[in-house]
């Protein structure tokens, strides 16, 4: 009897530390994430300011990467998206003839991933017509794709990371 209680509160013991090593595995996790996250908004700057400095694009920048956003469920420009679009078109035209604009529409992951989809295409879509529209920039310079929820730049468990993965990211190539 000794023996089948002595083997219960070891065998408690191991519950009990997989369940630490569980949650430490997760915060580890958690860090690794903040931390990449970190990284690539300072990778993504870095391309930005180089491109607004030197007002050329040379191989392949990001010039604007993770600052067009949306609202929740929605494919229409804010203000501020439009302000961040005008002043990338105005570099585009001025220096940049030969580049084609690869514009990447993105999601956060709630809800149903082919409603997501169609909803990162029609994010694309808005912002290759605002700047084809509003800025002469020809179709032909536009190639838009969705990657719906599947290139996350921030944890979906929060508000504030689904916020910052409603976006479309703008890749300039040169030709």
């Amino acid at each position: 009897m000794a023996e089948l209680t002595a083997l219960r509160d070891r065998s408690e013991e191991s519950r009990l530390q997989v369940e630490q090593l569980a949650e430490a595995d997760a915060g580890i996790a958690e860090s690794v994430t903040g931390a990449s996250a970190v990284v690539r908004d300072a990778g993504a700057g870095a391309d930005r300011a180089t491109g607004l400095a030197t007002g050329t694009f040379s191989g392949e920048i990001r010039l604007v990467d993770d600052s067009v956003r949306f609202s929740e469920g929605s494919s229409e420009l804010t203000s501020e998206a439009a302000g961040l679009l005008d002043a990338f078109a105005a570099q585009l035209l001025v220096r940049n003839e030969d580049v084609v604009v690869e514009v990447h529409g993105h999601t956060d992951s709630t809800g149903d991933k082919a409603r997501n989809q169609l909803l990162g295409l029609a994010r694309a879509e808005s912002v290759w017509r605002y700047l084809s529209q509003r800025h002469g920039i020809p179709t032909a310079r536009f190639e838009t794709t969705s990657l719906g929820p599947s290139a996350p730049i921030a944890d979906n468990r929060s508000p504030e990371g689904r916020a910052r993965n409603r976006r479309v990211t703008l890749v300039v190539r040169c030709r």
